[in-house]
């Protein structure tokens, strides 16, 4: 089995952590993992960077923009000056060559004040040299968004490292869960100042008798995950340092990205896309859309604004100005998303779910607005989604079936799922499966006489669709995608 091994020399490997007092010198460290889903996390990557003569540094990474890759600046402070060191896999599970999707980075950006010393502020970003477009990029929690990485809460790690204090690495992506720890455990176990509440989480059971997981060496930039409040994956620290791999009484220490300073330096680093409104929306009446889409590069950035103004994942409209008027046609709650991009550069996308008012026309009776419904706020705020619709670009029909995947949130209602593929209102297509909560199905989705009769009769070989999927009469998510023959 092909095994990568960090060249580093030991001495080199020390340099990079931080000791806690009466302590052997630590290194990094995934310990207890299991092998993640194909398609579980697209963000993830593996980050190469060539050292003066024969030495490698491995480290992992997170694509939170479409060239934007967040790291740890311990494995980018020392060549921060030469980008052409740099690579970035993308797309794998399995780092046994060959590798398909590598790109260079173009720019590397450390944290100023990280101090190599005691690991405070341990973060870079990185920009690839070109759009990985493709990928589904990590959201990173917002400012205030404290709940998801509570003391208590179990994150997910990732990572290609060692399985073991100084093991060999693992050739295949693992997955651990670890509860987030206090920061009085923290400062216990590392003492003042080697951990500092600023710039540090600590994370991971650290108790070996009871099969706890941890990150290990080579693991350092890899990603902290946690579950906002509607069962999606967001980034909250990036692996950073510890004391030997799931040491007891030692949890591993993450960057604390959830807080300022690095929630505001990471955020600044990373195009984002959003929008507001001219007024509160109300059902039946024109309101104007309006993008405060933002980019590291500066204002004007974006050239292209498209809008999903119903919220099935197919984006209908497209303009250059960033706005978009629109009539809600009901009261209650809406989704709509919107991408902002650049030919040739990046592209942001995001939901967002607000309340509907009720139609300032309509006489009392017929007001549509839910029972104990707020006003309308006058910025919207990101949704989630109690599943994700995952395929090909355009999948493939293969007597009379294609396959997608779908990842259940973990808030996602138990029982079983049907999945409906619809061509305008006509039903040409279902499945069905169980729900699996916080995890993914692989599902093979059967035409109708009528959609096979329909995708054989398209002159390019097409036929656009959409696919829902809901449990009962709740629809967890819908998405327009496009299937061959």
């Amino acid at each position: 089995m092909f095994c990568r091994r960090s060249l580093l020399p030991a001495a080199a490997l020390l340099a990079l952590c931080f000791a806690p007092p009466a302590a052997a010198a630590p290194t990094s460290r995934i310990v207890n993992g299991t092998e993640a889903g194909p398609t579980d996390y697209p963000a993830q990557g593996y980050l190469e960077v060539d050292r003066p003569g024969p030495f490698v540094e491995r480290c992992g990474g997170t694509l939170v923009g479409t060239r934007q890759f967040l790291t740890a600046a311990r494995c980018a402070k020392a060549d921060e000056d030469f980008p052409e060191r740099f690579s970035v896999t993308l797309g794998e599970l399995n780092l046994d060559p060959p590798n398909r999707d590598v790109y260079g980075v173009a720019d590397v950006d450390v944290y100023s004040t990280y101090d190599s010393s005691t690991e405070r502020g341990d973060v870079a970003m990185l920009t690839l040299d070109r759009p990985a477009a493709v990928y589904a990029v990590m959201r990173v929690v917002d400012l205030g968004e404290t709940d998801p990485w509570r003391p208590g809460a179990t994150a997910t790690i990732l990572g290609w490292g060692a399985t073991e204090y100084n093991g060999d690495a693992s050739n295949r992506l693992l997955e651990a869960a670890v509860p987030i720890r206090t920061d009085a455990e923290c400062e216990t176990a590392y003492e003042t100042p080697f951990f500092d509440v600023e710039t540090m989480l600590c994370a991971g059971a650290a108790d070996p008798d009871q099969g706890s997981s941890d990150s290990c060496q080579e693991d350092w930039g890899g990603p902290l995950l946690v579950l906002d409040g509607s069962g999606s994956r967001a980034l909250a620290g990036v692996f950073s340092t510890g004391f030997e791999c799931n040491r007891e009484g030692f949890p591993g220490v993450y960057a604390r990205i959830g807080d300022d300073p690095l929630n505001s330096w990471v955020h600044s680093r990373t195009p984002e896309a959003n929008f507001r409104f001219d007024h509160a929306p109300r059902a039946n009446e024109p309101v104007n859309l309006i993008s405060t889409s933002r980019h590291p590069e500066g204002a004007g950035y974006f050239t292209t604004f498209r809008w999903d103004l119903d919220g099935d994942g197919g984006f209908e409209r497209s303009s250059a100005s960033g706005t978009a008027t629109h009539s809600f046609p009901a009261a209650g709650q809406q989704i709509v998303g919107i991408e902002a991009s650049r030919a040739g550069g990046d592209k942001a996308t995001a939901y967002f779910a607000f309340t509907v008012g009720a139609d300032p026309n309509a006489p009392p009776s017929s007001q549509l607005a839910p029972p104990g419904a707020t006003p309308a706020p006058a910025v919207a705020k990101p949704a989630g989604f109690l599943a994700t619709i995952r395929s090909a670009k355009r999948p493939k029909v293969r007597r009379g079936r294609f396959n997608l995947s779908v990842r259940f949130a973990r808030t996602a209602p138990a029982g079983i799922a049907v999945v409906e593929v619809f061509r305008g209102k006509r039903r040409i297509g279902i499945a069905r499966a169980r729900v699996r909560r916080g995890g993914t199905r692989r599902i093979s989705v059967k035409l109708t006489p009528a959609g096979r009769r329909l995708l054989a009769r398209s002159t390019t070989k097409r036929l656009k669709l959409r696919v829902r999927v809901r449990v009962g009469r709740r629809v967890l998510r819908s998405k327009t995608l496009t299937v061959r023959r």
